[in-house]
């Protein structure tokens, strides 16, 4: 999709919500701030006698729009949703026997109001892979941007002032135009654990390691609109129009550390009624873009019930940082519900969302679509499998992939 000058700006508006060819990004988060050695776009100095003093003529311009879009991934990511893989069967600690303590698998992508029951524990592991498509609805891999020239030589009684129309003409209408492709991926890997401490009290960590892929390739061309030659080009200097950067890094991401009180259940009819709790560390390197780099807390509500095989769960909660910072405010909330189609297998479908009504950028209201499902095809082992797929539901909001999926297992000790 081509941009204008005003398309680009909007594009710098989403962003603040994300010299050689080939060189490394000296921090992995700033993999698309540093193309062209980190300086914005540069002509070459050897076409006509004019060409020198206007080499830099589109760099500052460039940089920006650079900066703001490698601010809107960069603040977009790190930001994994991490949910009990919870499926009702569990080790008590007491009797060293494994125990099925409720009639379905239970929801995977959502939490339940169930909780594990005294000295019980349960473990598990997934594996995530998460790879960004769009940025507010723009192909990651097509983003076109168009750089305008500085107005640097429009001149009334021999001094520089700009057209009283606003309106350039001349040479100064002359236009950069960069081709970016960028590619961000991640393998998440995660290990749960959950123990309950009393009968409605349960607590748990998640620890997970991150492998991310990120490169940003850019192609850069004059488009001459004032027809004039010899002050705006690259005169084949492959190193001024083309560039790219990015790598690779592995590591831990950030720990959370969750607890769940459940204090209301067996109403009748009525839902069961359970408090989480959750804090996020930032153990992740956020400049290898494994980490937020913000202490985060979450505290919500669950509401869930079994009637029969069905079982409709919500979940609503509030996230914010210890440093207050707007951005990074988000309500939470997931709808939805699971079906027990046969006692070893159990199905959900789930609508997962995050708002922030402060931000005005990148990622302010995403949802998502999840479909899920549990298997427990080795019964006396004890270890259910799990699966899920995540498409969304309003795609052109935010940093977002075409499809989100994941794997798991809870292993019963």
């Amino acid at each position: 999709m081509q941009h204008n000058r005003q398309t680009t700006l909007v594009a710098g508006a989403i962003a603040i919500a994300l010299t050689s060819s080939n060189v490394n990004a000296k921090d992995l988060k700033n993999f698309v701030t540093d193309l062209y050695g980190g300086d914005g776009v540069t002509l070459s100095s050897q076409g006509g006698p004019f060409a020198a003093a206007h080499a830099a003529h589109f760099s500052a311009d460039s940089l920006e729009e650079f900066t703001l879009l490698n601010s809107a991934i960069a603040s977009s990511v790190g930001q994994f949703a991490f949910n009990s893989t919870f499926t009702g069967v569990n080790f008590d600690v007491q009797t060293g026997v494994p125990v099925e303590t409720q009639d379905s698998l239970g929801p995977l992508l959502a939490e339940s109001a169930t909780t594990l029951g005294k000295g019980k524990f349960d473990l598990a592991f997934g594996y995530s892979r998460f790879k960004y498509d769009k940025i507010d609805g723009e192909d990651l891999d097509s983003i076109v941007l168009d750089f305008p020239h500085e107005d640097c030589c429009s001149f009334q009684n021999g001094i520089q002032r700009p057209p009283p129309d606003g309106v350039l003409s001349g040479f100064e209408t002359d236009v950069v135009r960069v081709n970016l492709n960028i590619e961000l991926a991640y393998d998440v890997f995660a290990l749960f654990a959950n123990y309950g401490i009393t009968d409605r009290w349960d607590v748990g960590v998640v620890l997970p390691v991150l492998s991310v892929d990120a490169s940003a390739k850019a192609h850069a061309e004059i488009i001459s609109n004032s027809g004039v030659a010899g002050i705006h080009s690259f005169l084949g200097q492959d190193e001024l129009q083309n560039s790219q950067t990015g790598g690779s890094e592995t590591g831990i991401g950030d720990a959370v550390l969750r607890t769940k009180y459940n204090f209301v259940r067996d109403h009748g009819a009525a839902p069961d009624l359970s408090m989480l709790v959750q804090v996020t560390g930032p153990s992740g390197d956020e400049d290898k873009l494994l980490g937020t780099g913000e202490w985060r807390y979450k505290a919500g509500l669950i509401a869930s019930k079994r009637y029969g095989a069905f079982g409709p769960h919500l979940n609503v909660a509030y996230e914010t940082t210890a440093s207050g910072a707007k951005s990074l405010d988000n309500y939470t909330y997931a709808a939805g519900f699971d079906w027990r189609m046969t006692p070893t297998f159990t199905a959900g479908l789930d609508l997962l969302g995050r708002y922030n009504p402060d931000q005005e950028t990148v990622g302010n209201d995403v949802r998502d679509v999840a479909l899920s499902a549990k298997w427990n095809p080795f019964s006396s082992a004890n270890a259910p499998l799990n699966a899920y797929v995540i498409v969304p539901a309003n795609p052109d909001h935010g940093l977002r992939s075409d499809v989100v999926w994941g794997v798991g297992i809870d292993i019963v000790l």
